[in-house]
């Protein structure tokens, strides 16, 4: 059976922390001797390898151009006097060096970069487990206790699952008990070849030998007989077994489980595992052929699943089988996979549904999982799936759920969906829903009396919460569940001590700050095309900028930015300029010809902020005096109107995003080098046109003569010019956007 199908809350510790646990102790052992366990982190390939900040020169036969698939990682260039190529590694990862000849032959080598200052291995101390006394708040365990790492104290981020057993700081990985109970805390990092990684501890607190100790003892004994492959113990009792290694795991679950309990889950193991039955003998005989000649074989435990053999009986490599109640020569065979000691068959055909055969030969619905991206079962993506109106949904824990095949593709899963207070989310959907520290919030919320955007989430005091997330659109609060605020990237229950809502922070109140450095938005945490650089930030919301110009030509042209220019609009108002016009049509998806217009599932337009972009005024001719239409996020009100994308101003992109500033002419003021380095990130061509700008929006929604209005070159010079009339010029259009930071999660 899938270790997904039978994960609960405690995912981490079975998929992982158990595992190594066993794997140092022995299934039999006890976790009292518990071994150091040393893991290297190798590379996954053969490729040439380069050290980040190192250069190799080679000499590639004809080459007269250069490139790399990843400029990021990998950088490349040609000496054209004696064909001499340079190429440089800039971070950990994998990119390709492209060299081209006149003669038009391609050559593509594949470069593994490392970076000797990431990890390259690790020790989990005491076989990745930490004891803490029942001491809440007091009792704490260092990292350097636990683990070490090669180089000594490279960068780790730390998270609780069970935040409410420990808690942990992010950075130094110091663990702090809360409560009694079992949890695990996750570290996650990139390795010196630049793949993500992640490594589990297990923490016990409060837990002495003989009782939740022996317990996950027990659930660890029972996954590794599940997990045999082939298994020799028949289809029933491996159910009996399932089942109660899941009632195991629902105690280790339990805040406060009582010692009985933990005795009744022990006992209930160890008599399944007492009670495995050895399957019975494969019953001879050979049936076939069929119309394609082939020839089967029953199994013999489930029936009615069979192995395709030849005329002697001989499997195939991989072996293959098929599931059908009636003759397997009849022509209605359906495909069987083959997972540990269950075999599963895709029901209904097509759908990336599978469900394993049960002791009777019949497809069990209540066991049922989804086959993950990899369209069939095994490999350590499935889910367990639950059936509601004929549709299917991955339960997320907590009340929350996933839909199969939200799109027409059933190897995708759908958004987070509450289930409101019938626990169903095909009824009352709870949309959207946000993550934080291993808990699920529904929200932001349309804001409260004090104008403050806030989520529910399962009630902070488990004598009221049940570990749900409750409330719905059409009931509101659950009585379970409480009212949250989010503040610095944590959930704060409203009304708690001096943490409580009113002890919020106001949003946006003074001026921001520079981001330095400037963080990146990858599309993966957007869903745009492009990159956004992070300039700006202010009480818990990040003022960015698209890395790439948006596409403003209609038709054709794509990609070309001598195409791409748009007027910047008459009597120098952002209001009614057509660089809004244009910015606003991309960011709410209604632009005509624009191939990478921001789609309507765009997680970039959740997270997006009202702002008073050009309602603000300044005067002067500095950086600190002239604002020119400064914007500020607008308290915690999220939507999709026309004020949410934007030009920058003159005095943000001064600060935040430029090389130096002046007024109308002569040498300038150099910027900021936060300034100077969040600009070297965008992408604007150069060639010294007029389309060769980036526009800035004018001083606000006013008329009158002597206004200004800004742009950025592509040296990142920027220019305040004195206007009369103004009817426009051209430039490439960027937008910006205040965000909620945490966007960045």
């Amino acid at each position: 059976m899938q270790k997904n199908q039978r994960n609960k809350l405690l995912a981490g510790i079975l998929a992982g922390v158990l595992a190594i646990s066993a794997l140092a102790i022995g299934l039999t052992g006890t976790f009292a001797a518990r071994a150091d366990i040393p893991v290297t982190l190798e590379r996954q390939n053969n490729y040439p390898t380069l050290a980040v900040g190192a250069t190799l020169s080679t000499t590639p036969t004809g080459a007269r151009r250069v490139d790399t698939s990843d400029a990021a990682i990998l950088t490349a260039s040609l000496n054209l006097s004696n064909g001499e190529v340079a190429t440089t590694g800039v971070k950990a990862g994998i990119a390709v060096r492209v060299t081209g000849s006149n003669t038009g032959n391609i050559a593509r080598v594949p470069y593994q970069v490392f970076d000797d200052a990431l990890i390259g291995s690790y020790v989990l101390k005491k076989g990745g487990q930490v004891d803490l006394d029942l001491k809440a708040g007091k009792d704490t365990a260092a990292r350097a206790g636990y683990l070490t790492t090669t180089p000594a104290g490279a960068a780790i981020t730390w998270s609780a699952v069970q935040s409410g057993v420990v808690t942990v700081d992010a950075n130094t990985g110091l663990i702090t008990a809360i409560g009694k109970g079992a949890a695990i805390v996750l570290g996650k990092f990139t390795d010196k070849w630049g793949i993500p990684r992640e490594v589990s501890v297990l923490v016990m607190v409060g837990i002495k030998s003989g009782s939740l100790a022996d317990l996950l003892e027990q659930i660890a004994k029972g996954e590794g007989i599940l997990e045999l492959d082939p298994n020799p113990y028949d289809t029933g009792s491996l159910e009996d077994l399932l089942d109660a290694v899941n009632g195991g795991k629902d105690i280790v679950n339990d805040p406060d489980p009582s010692e009985q309990d933990i005795q009744n889950a022990i006992d209930e193991i160890k008599e399944a595992i007492n009670n495995l039955k050895q399957k019975p003998q494969r019953p001879g005989g050979i049936i076939g052929p069929d119309d394609n000649g082939d020839y089967y074989t029953p199994v013999g435990d489930p029936p009615n699943v069979y192995e395709v053999v030849d005329k002697d009986g001989n499997s195939k490599e991989p072996p293959e089988y098929v599931y059908n109640p009636g003759d397997p020569t009849d022509g209605n065979n359906r495909d069987a996979e083959k997972d540990g000691g269950f075999y599963y068959v895709e029901d209904p055909e097509g759908s990336n549904i599978w469900k394993p055969v049960d002791k009777d030969g019949n497809l069990d619905e209540d066991r049922a999982i989804w086959g993950g991206p990899d369209g069939k079962p095994g490999g350590g993506d499935d889910k367990p799936v639950n059936k509601f109106d004929n549709e299917y949904w991955i339960n997320r824990g907590q009340n929350i759920w996933q839909k199969v095949n939200p799109n027409g593709n059933n190897r995708e899963l759908g958004e987070l969906t509450g289930g409101g207070f019938d626990e169903d989310p095909t009824t009352n959907p709870a949309t959207p829903i946000e993550e934080y520290n291993g808990k699920f919030y529904y929200g932001p919320l349309s804001s409260d009396e004090d104008d403050k955007m806030f989520y529910y989430g399962d009630h902070w005091d488990p004598a009221i919460g049940n570990g749900k997330v409750m409330s719905d659109p059409l009931c509101g609060q659950h009585p379970t569940d409480d009212k949250f605020y989010l503040v610095d990237g944590k959930m704060v229950p409203a009304g708690n001590g001096d943490d409580g809502d009113d002890e919020l922070p106001e949003v946006g109140t003074g001026n921001p700050g520079v981001a330095d450095p400037g963080r990146v938005l990858t599309p993966d945490k957007t869903g745009d095309s492009s990159d956004w650089i992070e300039i700006a930030t202010s009480g818990g919301y990040s003022l960015i900028i698209r890395k790439n110009y948006i596409n403003t030509y209609s038709s054709g042209h794509y990609g070309d930015p001598s195409w791409q220019y748009t007027s910047f609009g008459s009597n120098t108002k952002y209001g009614d300029s057509q660089v809004r016009t244009k910015i606003n049509l991309w960011f709410n998806g209604t632009a005509g010809g624009t191939a990478d217009k921001l789609s309507a599932e765009a997680r970039l337009r959740n997270y997006t902020m009202h702002n008073d972009a050009y309602t603000v005024l300044g005067s002067g001719t500095t950086t600190n005096g002239y604002t020119n239409g400064f914007s500020k996020p607008n308290k915690y009100q999220i939507g999709l109107g026309n004020e949410v994308a934007f030009a920058l101003s003159y005095g943000e992109a001064a600060i935040y995003c430029s090389k130096r500033y002046e007024w109308g002419g002569g040498t300038g003021t150099a910027s900021s080098q936060a300034a100077q380095n969040n600009f070297a990130k965008l992408v604007i061509p150069s060639g010294g046109k007029a389309y060769d700008s980036l526009w800035l929006r004018s001083p606000g929604n006013s008329t009158g003569a002597h206004l200004t209005a800004c742009e950025v070159d592509s040296t990142g010079r920027l220019f305040q010019k004195y206007i009369d009339g103004f009817n426009g010029e051209y430039g490439l259009c960027y937008p910006a956007l205040w965000v909620n930071s945490a966007i960045f999660n």
